[in-house]
């Protein structure tokens, strides 16, 4: 028999050190990705499912999400309340996490956390719901799929590329394409350094980068006080390492590696967009794979993105996913995992006006990413 509690606020180190029980959890189900910086808009909550003895044996991390990235655009800042109430959803990544290994044991506990995320969505009042499995659960099969389609969950197909680092650096070398090492190689001759934020003082170079990268997607994010001072905690815990790449002097791309359970996890990559062809992304790719081959870490997850499927072509964001950017990642060497996107619409029409308006968002966003790159690297150059 087992039950569920629905939690505002967690003992981060007993989550996370409950985690741990799984070798398969990773950065983004932790207290400390989950905690943002103040944000009225959007709040963690966290499920347990424990047993008859009181022992955790499932767990996830999940946001409420009920406001939206504010756009530079006049037309969408306008309409911004509007957007928020479109999209407002329950949103989690890399769950739900399952200490158990007999087929039944985790199906009751998915089960569980299946209730108390429609617990939380009614009390919350949500559009959707809207998570991602962990890639590295290999007992997740169709009869698990199964069970969320019997609570209305539709099902997306995600791929990921994850490397053991229990190969040698030069293994892992070898395993990487000869276009990706010309990458490299090129990167190094054009004088492109890799730099880790090591204090407070190098991580405030990353936040002009940041802004930059959002404004080429016609986003508008002001750094806050709040927000600095949450991603210096987790450089400082190590949860998280920023690494930044300059060339001749001049910032041109950075990498936030995830860090928790020995897996490393590329959870996002930005550029300035002032070269034309910036080739600070392939040397960051390599330096944090062999940064976390020599930190002891057991796994390299490139991440991915959406796969060709049946079931993803009428998807939004599959329409919109950056050309090339599969090929970039399998560029690697890493294996395929394959994983999956569950989502379950609670208000139909809602939900179609907030896809509608995904799709314009995305375009707007792609467009406008065209242009800030042609214009940033003409002004650069003039």
């Amino acid at each position: 028999m087992y039950n569920f509690q629905i939690l505002t606020e967690v003992d981060s180190e007993k989550w996370n050190k409950d985690l741990m029980k799984s070798e398969y959890a990773n950065f983004f189900q932790t207290v400390e990705y989950l905690t943002p910086e103040y944000d009225e808009g959007r709040f963690p909550l966290f499920i347990y499912v424990f047993d008859e003895n009181g022992n955790a044996v499932g767990q996830l991390g999940l946001m409420i999400i009920k406001s939206v990235v504010i756009h530079a655009s006049p037309l969408f800042r306008r309409f911004t309340n509007i957007i928020s109430k479109l999209a407002s959803r329950v949103d989690w990544v890399c769950g739900p996490i399952i200490h158990a290994s007999d087929k039944e044991s985790r199906t009751e506990i998915l089960l569980n956390i299946i209730k108390a995320v429609e617990v939380i969505a009614e009390k919350n009042n949500v559009v959707f719901i809207s998570g991602k499995s962990p890639p590295y659960d290999l007992m997740i099969d169709e009869d698990y799929k199964n069970e969320l389609k019997k609570h209305d969950y539709m099902i997306l197909d995600l791929i990921t590329f994850i490397t053991n680092l229990n190969k040698s650096i030069q293994d892992l070398w070898n395993n990487v394409t000869e276009n990706a090492k010309r990458d490299i190689n090129r990167a190094k001759k054009r004088n492109i350094v890799v730099k880790e934020i090591e204090d407070y003082e190098s991580l405030k170079e990353y936040f002009p980068l940041s802004q930059k990268w959002n404004e080429a997607r016609g986003k508008e994010i002001v750094p806050t006080f709040q927000g600095i001072e949450r991603l210096w905690n987790l450089q400082k815990t190590g949860i998280e390492k920023i690494f930044l790449a300059y060339q001749d002097g001049e910032l041109i791309s950075g990498l936030r590696v995830g860090c928790f359970n020995g897996i490393a996890l590329a959870e996002l990559g930005i550029s300035s967009y002032s070269k034309p062809t910036s080739l600070g992304g392939p040397l960051l790719t390599w330096h944090t794979l062999e940064w976390a081959k020599n930190n002891g870490m057991r796994i390299y997850d490139f991440t991915g993105g959406y796969v060709e499927s049946p079931n993803n072509k009428k998807d939004v964001t599959y329409k919109h996913q950056q050309k090339g950017l599969i090929f970039y990642k399998k560029k690697w060497g890493g294996d395929d995992f394959y994983f999956y996107h569950f989502i379950k619409v609670r208000k139909k029409f809602t939900y179609k006006l907030y896809t509608m308006l995904l799709d314009l968002l995305l375009s707007y966003t792609g467009a406008k990413k065209k242009q800030y790159k042609q214009t940033s690297y003409k002004e650069d150059h003039s």
